[in-house]
């Protein structure tokens, strides 16, 4: 069966409508979204870009862990608290004060998906 132009062009708008609308990214899922809070008390998983700082309850002498630059295969952090630094790429993981780890699940573009959990 022979199709027409517009079949055609309705067929191939319908299969890139979700990549454009960030559907089809690489990325896990980041169970905290961007509720950056959640992890006062060391437990989330949370999507970040450079620049966002999540604070830490202080019993993890940790302060506040900043994103401090997302590279095409890699994520730079930064402990306030304990001067510590980190750069992590997919499925690595960096130890605050023996008392965090950070993991990093994903890195798309200008994002990333980080698990925070306790050591």
């Amino acid at each position: 069966m022979r199709r027409s132009p517009i079949a055609i062009a309705l067929t191939a708008a319908a299969m890139l409508a979700p990549a454009a609308c960030g559907q089809g990214d690489g990325l896990p899922e980041a169970d905290d979204g961007t509720d950056y809070d959640t992890c006062f008390e060391g437990t989330c998983t949370v999507l970040v870009t450079e620049g966002v700082e999540v604070e830490i309850d202080e019993s993890f002498q940790v302060g506040t862990v900043s994103v401090e630059s997302i590279n095409d295969d890699t994520v730079d952090l930064e402990a306030a608290g304990g001067g510590l630094s980190f750069t992590l790429a997919v499925d690595t993981t960096g130890n605050f004060q023996g008392l965090l780890i950070v993991e990093v699940l994903g890195i798309e573009g200008d994002e990333a998906v980080l698990r925070f959990y306790p050591a």
